[in-house]
């Protein structure tokens, strides 16, 4: 497999020096701030990140104040025991985006965070235990355990609450394969593990963060 010098230097080559690589890495939170992310603004990330999937991202951002507001501010212990009615009410409110179905992920995810609560006691600590070595098995626990944070949701989710991780945006994907580190888009859990082992590996080479791994592997790829 190609080592992560090799990467860079492609990167290099294509962006034409190190300052215009090294601006505006990706960063993650350290542990202990990590861990007191409160549990409502994980269920509030979750809803922005479901509500952006296959929607214009700006719309998203500039109704997120309306959001907050129509959502209480996304306590799980409310919104797992929410009555019906406020659902029904939350899909013809005007101050948000009126989708039915994502509106309903948000009682099934507080539920899930709950969940986390009575084995780790926040969903913060719930997300760390996952090693590097088992990335993808958080991102495959998310998919099974939430509701609409398979895929790229979860990515970009861990990535806004500050987890470091990679993401398979179409530039890295692009570059895995023409490594052959897969053999076309991660869907299967094989493939999935292979990905999260090529990032470890990278990652003890280069004494850096997956989400600087995948920003800069991502660089290696032309963009016509």
């Amino acid at each position: 497999m190609i080592k992560f010098d090799d990467i860079y230097q492609i990167a290099l080559n294509h962006k034409g020096s190190i300052n215009e690589i090294e601006y505006d890495l990706p960063a993650s939170l350290d542990s202990k701030s990590f861990l007191e992310i409160p549990d409502d603004r994980w269920l509030a990330n979750m809803t922005m990140c479901i509500f952006q999937a296959g929607f214009v991202w700006r719309v998203i951002r500039n109704k997120w104040p309306d959001f907050e507001i129509a959502f209480s501010k996304f306590h799980p212990r409310y919104w797992a025991q929410v009555p019906p009615e406020v659902l029904e009410a939350l899909a013809k409110d005007t101050r948000i985006v009126r989708n039915a179905q994502k509106i309903n992920t948000v009682p099934l995810n507080a539920q899930f965070i709950l969940d986390t609560q009575k084995t780790h006691g926040t969903f913060s600590a719930w997300v760390n235990h996952f090693e590097d070595d088992n990335l993808h098995g958080l991102y495959q626990e998310l998919k099974d355990r939430g509701s609409r944070l398979g895929g790229n949701s979860a990515m970009y989710l861990m990535r806004m609450t500050g987890k470091d991780t990679y993401l398979f945006s179409n530039d890295v994907v692009s570059a895995l394969i023409r490594e052959k580190v897969i053999d076309k888009n991660p869907t299967s859990k094989k493939a999935k593990a292979a990905v999260n082992e090529a990032f470890c590996t990278w990652k003890q080479q280069s004494g850096r963060s997956f989400g600087e791994i995948s920003r800069i592997l991502a660089m290696t790829v032309w963009n016509e």
